[in-house]
């Protein structure tokens, strides 16, 4: 399904098929952050191309969908921080209508 699709997307910086996953009127919502499809595209790019979004350094924790929404969790360890990303896909036409983003940063113990 979508989900499945765009995890293969991040995963293999295939901008194309992320692309094809948005449908026209998506918009993206982290914290204070709003942005339309091609501020989203043009932001990814960037990500991919700076290092920030590398899947390398990432797992998927936890998913879940069904037709009409998807959400997974994503972990990360960075500079002694275990960061969670959950993020919740509404889809409209078989397409991503809303992602948003939720981060959680917590202190490594180990």
């Amino acid at each position: 399904m979508v989900l499945e699709k765009f995890i293969e997307g991040i995963a293999n910086q295939d901008l194309p098929l992320l692309e094809s996953l948005l449908h026209e009127d998506m918009l993206f919502v982290q914290e204070t952050t709003l942005e339309t499809k091609e501020e989203w595209m043009k932001d990814t790019k960037q990500q991919f191309n700076n290092g920030m979004l590398d899947a390398t350094k990432m797992e998927v924790t936890k998913k879940f969908e069904t037709k009409d929404m998807g959400a997974l969790e994503v972990t990360m360890k960075k500079d002694r921080h275990l960061i969670t990303f959950s993020n919740v896909f509404l889809y409209k036409d078989n397409k991503i209508y809303r992602h948003l983003i939720n981060v959680v940063t917590d202190n490594l113990t180990e």
